[in-house]
């Protein structure tokens, strides 16, 4: 057996071929400014291409069928992008908004969840939301062991019911994790309504279209983010409005701030700010490529119920690339520039605070703080980061 014994065999070829090809012209974004010219950063560039690799494949090979559902993962701590939260396990289905699904499964103790419908950017009106449908976890009816069913479809059902309609082509559940070692995650599975058979097995046809999907997926998410972070670059080490929140579907039931950082490694950025009452907030630091640092082993994050305040109730942050002995400490993971985003979720207000920055040389900080100020010493963040190591492995049951 050999080439040219099947009809598929040129379109299959030359369909790898050009995924192959399209994947090593995405290296070209790596180098292009205005991405950090340092090795780490280089190094960084490359690692995000190769995990979206695997992305691009699941969202159009192995999970692309709209019929035949499955949740999925589309990040976990080795596979990232769009300024991923570390305090959340995103999952993910591809649906057909015009057919009708069943959402089945365990709430769980996670402390914030959200299940929201989707449409593709390019299908949505300008000006409206990606998200057409939307269910928080606190309105989520459960019988008393914590069990649930959901309807997703166009037409209204009673109960818990997610609204879809035709264009819809995407499922997603997000959950924050307030104590990533207490909190349990959900349990879930979709199924699509009917009587069916099993799917029809992979053809030569979808074979190659998913080859230049997941191609596209790879080129086409680097490009924007990287661009993405222009607006917030003009005024770096300040927070700022999000431009595309409704239009990307981020932090549904929320408001986005974001702020691209620069810190030098003889440099703090200093953030404080008093927290409104809110169902959830938190502050992740990530690279230039919209990644989270790796939070099994880094301070990539702070949030609601991890974080302790000072005793008027404030709180203060610090993003430096060595531990600056305060408890809410944002490492830069050894680089000198990214984005910080910052989630006020469901809110009391609706003008949460800006927090105020200040960036100082690092050897003056602890000057610069009150004498009351929160500290932690090497022990205590060594206890912190096993907590936060624990919580990783919990959460995503590895």
């Amino acid at each position: 057996m050999a080439y040219g014994d099947t009809p598929h065999d040129a379109m299959l070829k030359e369909a790898w071929e050009q995924f192959c090809d399209e994947l090593k012209a995405a290296s070209s974004y790596i180098f292009d400014d205005p991405a950090p010219a340092t090795a780490l950063d280089r190094a960084r560039g490359f690692q995000y291409l190769s995990q979206n690799i695997s992305l691009g494949l699941e969202i159009n090979v192995e999970h692309s069928d709209p019929l035949y559902p499955d949740f999925f993962r589309p990040m976990t701590p080795v596979r990232k992008y769009g300024g991923d939260n570390p305090d959340c396990i995103y999952l993910r289905a591809l649906i057909d908004g015009s057919e009708t699904y069943r959402i089945s499964g365990n709430r769980g103790g996670v402390h914030y969840l959200v299940f929201g419908a989707y449409r593709p950017a390019e299908l949505t009106p300008p000006g409206e939301s990606a998200e057409v449908g939307r269910i928080m976890g606190k309105d989520l009816m459960t019988n008393w062991d914590g069990s649930f069913e959901i309807i997703v479809s166009p037409d209204e059902h009673p109960g818990n019911w997610l609204p879809s309609v035709p264009e819809v082509d995407r499922l997603t559940i997000r959950q924050f994790f307030g104590d990533w070692a207490a909190e349990a995650p959900i349990d879930v599975l979709i199924e699509r309504v009917g009587d069916h058979g099993p799917p029809e097995p992979m053809s030569p046809e979808r074979m190659a279209r998913g080859l230049s999907g997941a191609a596209g997926w790879v080129s086409e998410t680097a490009d924007y983010w990287r661009h993405w972070q222009e607006r917030y670059r003009e005024q770096p080490n300040t927070f700022r409005t999000s431009a595309t929140q409704g239009a990307v579907g981020a932090a549904p039931g929320g408001i986005i701030y974001h702020m691209y950082w620069m810190v030098q490694p003889d440099e703090a950025l200093l953030i404080e700010f008093t927290p409104p009452v809110c169902d959830y907030w938190e502050l992740e630091l990530n690279d230039y490529w919209m990644t989270s640092i790796d939070y099994r082993h880094h301070m990539a994050g702070v949030n609601c119920r991890q974080s302790p305040t000072e005793r008027d109730g404030s709180a203060r942050v610090v993003v430096s690339h060595e531990d600056p002995g305060v408890p809410n400490w944002l490492s830069t993971g050894n680089m000198n520039e990214g984005h910080i985003g910052l989630r006020w979720m469901q809110c009391e207000t609706d003008e949460p605070p800006f927090p105020a920055t200040r960036l100082v040389k690092l050897a003056d900080l602890d000057a610069l703080l009150p004498d009351d100020a929160l500290r932690m010493d090497a022990e205590e963040r060594r206890k912190q980061m096993a907590h936060r190591r624990r919580g990783v492995a919990r959460r995503f049951r590895v």
